[in-house]
This record gives structure tokens, C-alpha cells and sequence, in this order.
């Protein structure tokens, strides 16, 4: 639809039900003949995918900072700096888990810019337990062969993760 005239609104509105009900048609077509599959799913006995999240080893211990709570107080103080008083919700929480890998998501939320990422390095990342366990595992994985899988659920942590495991790679 994008680009196309039209003589009058109707006729665009006319138009924008066809493609909408032709698209319809068609998902409802090929509906039928798609498999849906996960790691659950077998033909003849065989699993059809693997379950890498089930293969991977799960890390689930509290991790302690160990510095008399000195880092959560700056995480507390860098929250309060920049959003005020602590609201219990989805966001705040998520605000704080971020906080908890590096005080610096205030200013990457505001920043997006390319090289945002340039004057991180990995003593900034010892300087929090999680980025510390995140070097460990890694040290880990290079020491004994394995590769080490990290999933992200937050586009800050996968930034965060890559910064980490580059100078990692290439500084040590």
C-alpha cells in the first residue's frame, strides 16, 4: 500500500480490506501445512530439535558482591540520581537489573550512540559481581575448551555481554 494513490479515501480504504483479507487468507492456507516444533517435539522417536537451553549449565547461586554492600548503595544512588525515589514496578526492576550488571544503563538508554561502548573495559566489568562471574565463565570456558553460550534478555545486556567477551578475547 505504501506509495500507491489513490482518488479518494475510499478508495484506499477499499483497497487496505482487500490486501488485509488476502493476507488473512493466505496465513489461514499455510496455516495447515506448518509444523510447529520445539524441544519437546520427536518424529520416529528422535528429537526433530536440539534443546540447547536444556543442555546449558544453569548458574543459580545468589551472587554476593562481598564488599559490605558497597555496591549495591552505588546501584541504589545511581537509581535515585536518575529516576527518583524507587517505585516497585516492572520497570523499576528491570532498571535495576541492568544497574546490577553496570552503572552506566542510565546513560546508554540516553545515548544509543555507536561507540558508546569504546572506554568500557574489563576492570570497569570486575567492578560487578555479575560482570565478574560473566569474566569467570569465560575464563572457564576458554580453559577447558568449551564455548560458553550467554543469553540476554535485555538489548543492555547483550551489549554489555559482547563488550565483555571482545576485550576478553582480544585483551587477555
Amino acid at each position: 500500500m505504501h506509495g500507491k494513490s489513490f482518488r479518494n479515501e475510499e478508495a484506499r480504504n477499499r483497497a487496505f480490506e482487500k490486501n488485509t483479507s488476502s493476507a488473512v487468507e493466505i496465513a489461514k492456507k499455510m496455516a495447515l501445512y506448518t509444523i510447529r516444533r520445539d524441544e519437546t517435539s520427536k518424529i520416529r522417536g528422535h528429537p526433530v530439535l536440539r534443546d540447547y537451553v536444556g543442555e546449558c549449565e544453569r548458574y543459580e547461586d545468589p551472587l554476593e558482591p562481598g564488599d559490605g554492600g558497597g555496591e549495591v548503595e552505588k546501584r541504589m544512588r545511581a537509581y535515585n540520581e536518575h529516576y527518583g525515589k524507587l517505585r516497585l514496578n516492572k520497570g523499576s526492576t528491570e532498571t535495576l537489573r541492568c544497574l546490577a550488571y553496570s552503572l552506566r544503563y542510565p546513560q546508554w538508554v540516553n545515548s544509543r550512540s555507536k561507540g558508546f561502548w569504546d572506554s568500557y573495559t574489563l576492570r570497569e566489568a570486575q567492578t560487578h559481581v555479575r560482570t565478574r562471574k560473566l569474566i569467570n565463565i569465560l575464563k572457564e570456558g576458554k580453559r577447558s575448551g568449551n564455548r560458553v553460550v550467554v543469553f540476554c534478555h535485555r538489548v543492555f545486556l547483550l551489549e554489555l555481554s559482547a563488550k565483555v567477551w571482545y576485550s576478553f578475547y582480544f585483551t587477555d
